[in-house]
């Protein structure tokens, strides 16, 4: 909890696009997004290693 509070996090609805959430990372110069349901809950966070990481295994990188 104490890492969700040290810094201002930028949130991504859990409909966005990974392409999206890779431009909001890019723009931002954050290398990780709050992912939030439609009440603005945090649901999770995604990171860009894991989206790498996810693109390395299925090819696409």
């Amino acid at each position: 909890a104490r890492d969700l509070m040290s810094r201002e996090h930028i949130t991504i609805h859990e409909d966005d696009s990974i392409l999206n959430a890779m431009q909001m990372m890019q723009r931002n110069r954050h290398q990780d997004l709050m992912v939030v349901d439609s009440r603005n809950n945090v649901v999770g966070k995604i990171e860009i290693c894991r989206i790498i990481q996810h693109l390395r295994i299925a090819g696409e990188l």
